[in-house]
């Protein structure tokens, strides 16, 4: 499955699928932070502990990366903030149940923002900025979801602090713009995001599935 971006190198660092959690795994996530801190350098000089840092990262997000799964670490070199981004394309469109779980996971303490919005590759989509608490955690994330005619594609970027999920968001917003994948065809009629909006228009509480 080829996921396919544009991005920032100075703020995005991919991770490829295939990239195991082992010692060949991390030496690569070792090699791509130094290369990252090599190609800002002349913005910000990142020192060992940020690199390292940024090394632990990208081995973490090394495991959510598959065939049918981009992952990509956001980093903003000042004042450090990182923020994982996972892209996933699945062969089947998810349930009602299964979306609403996605766009407004019972762990939300507000209502999400939800908005609808079009890419030039993917076609109509939905998107929602949600805070949740789990664990004695409280944490913001923006959800994408793409609903095409048989197939579908899910984005997350974070969790990160909530103050922070809107520094980190154009750089996503970047990438979901661009995003274009193998084997997914958008819906014309766009009649997944159009139910989403709806639904999200008339209901004050969660959905009724």
């Amino acid at each position: 499955m080829n996921i396919r971006y544009s991005y920032d190198t100075h703020r995005v660092i991919p991770v490829p699928p295939g990239t195991a959690d082992d010692e060949a795994g991390r030496a690569w996530a070792v090699t791509a932070a130094e290369s990252y801190a090599a190609r800002i350098r002349a913005e910000v000089d990142l020192d060992a502990v940020a690199v390292a840092r940024i090394a632990q990262l990208v081995t973490d997000l090394a495991r959510a990366a598959t065939d049918r799964r981009s992952a990509a670490l956001i980093f903003l070199p000042e004042p450090q903030i990182a923020a994982p981004l996972t892209i996933t394309y699945s062969p089947e469109r998810p349930s009602r149940a299964e979306q609403e779980d996605f766009l407004w996971p019972r762990s939300c303490l507000l209502r999400p923002v939800h908005r609808e919005l079009a890419t030039e590759r993917l076609g109509a989509g939905s998107t929602v900025a949600i805070v949740q608490r789990t664990q004695e955690r409280t944490f913001a994330e923006r959800r994408w979801l793409f609903l095409g005619a048989e197939s579908s594609i899910a984005a997350v970027v974070g969790p990160v602090p909530v103050p922070l999920l809107s520094l980190v968001e154009p750089l996503a917003d970047a990438i979901i713009d661009s995003l274009s994948v193998d084997d997914y065809v958008p819906d014309a009629a766009a009649l997944g995001a159009r139910d989403i909006a709806q639904a999200f228009a008339r209901d004050e509480e969660r959905w009724a599935v």
